[in-house]
């Protein structure tokens, strides 16, 4: 199973978490869901302004790989964390955008676009397809110019919707697993906890897909004074010979920082692995990103 397939799937999962958060804050008025195409440039003066709304999410589609998305700390408050797949970004606001918000996507190759959000009455964009612009001098040579308009038309041709991008990609999946490729879609509840750094860990539940097995946690920071926010999390197997760390495809939490006194859900998902006895054990350690708090679960069951 790809990375990037994992990233779909992980991302879900979040998008799911953060839709349940402000299913309480959908208003009393219907809005009407629109489906735009905008253009942004890198280093643009101007940027698009797009329409949101509490309990509403916007799907920005790219047609290139993003790296990253973030709010300035102050404006991001508005904002669920924001879900980000290898080509779309989500967004949904806690509350009503009184004056424009910018979100800075940067791409894999390192092209910075800024688009805003204001929230306006009886109206969302909830998906919105962004092409990117490439800016040429006025005195390039025109095979540039001309080399230029055919990868604008083949972005224009390629463009299409993330719910048919992700059918495709979990068709390919299908095909690529082969018919007589043992096949597992699971879920089971899981029980284990435990207090350390201040931080209260409990595993609840597994899921099994493709290849992959996702787990899903809840975190606690029972410390008064420190935010928490999570690093690469490390996954063991033990049971057999000898203890062997496997492969994490990839992780997402509910919060970008999660504050004292609060709780967040947390998914790791990692390889499973080709052969497990009823004596394995796994276990799932979650450190802190640059801090040396690290909480860890183990003896968790297949």
């Amino acid at each position: 199973m790809s990375r990037e397939m994992a990233r779909v799937a992980i991302a879900l999962f979040a998008t799911g978490v953060a839709l349940v958060v402000t299913a309480a804050a959908l208003p009393a008025e219907a809005r009407q869901l629109r489906h735009r195409s905008i253009t942004v440039s890198d280093g643009s003066d101007s940027f698009p302004t797009l329409h949101v709304a509490p309990g509403y999410a916007t799907v920005l589609v790219f047609q290139a790989p993003t790296r990253d998305a973030t709010f300035a700390r102050a404006a991001g408050a508005l904002f669920q964390k924001v879900a980000r797949t290898d080509r779309t970004v989500v967004v949904v606001p806690k509350e009503a955008v009184k004056r424009p918000v910018a979100l800075s996507v940067t791409m894999a190759d390192g092209t910075v676009v800024t688009v805003a959000f204001v929230t306006v009455a009886n109206e969302v964009d909830a998906q919105v397809d962004v092409t990117i612009a490439v800016r040429t001098s006025t005195d390039a040579p025109e095979a540039l110019k001309s080399q230029v308009a055919s990868l604008r038309a083949q972005l224009d041709e390629c463009q299409g919707t993330s719910e048919k991008a992700g059918a495709a990609k979990i068709a390919a999946l299908i095909l690529a697993q082969g018919l007589d490729t043992p096949q597992a879609f699971e879920t089971h509840e899981l029980r284990g906890g435990d207090k350390q750094s201040r931080l209260l860990v409990y595993a609840r539940r597994r899921y099994r897909l493709m290849g992959l097995t996702y787990v899903v946690l809840t975190v606690d920071n029972r410390d008064a004074q420190r935010s928490w926010i999570m690093g690469p999390p490390v996954v063991r197997l033990s049971g057999g010979k000898d203890e062997v760390e496997l492969a994490v495809m990839t992780y997402a939490s509910e919060l970008q920082e999660l504050p004292p006194d609060k709780e967040e859900r947390v998914v790791v998902a990692f390889k499973t692995p080709a052969a497990v006895g009823p004596d394995h054990r796994f276990s799932i350690a979650l450190p802190e990103k640059d801090g040396g708090r690290r909480a860890e679960l183990r003896g968790l069951e297949f």
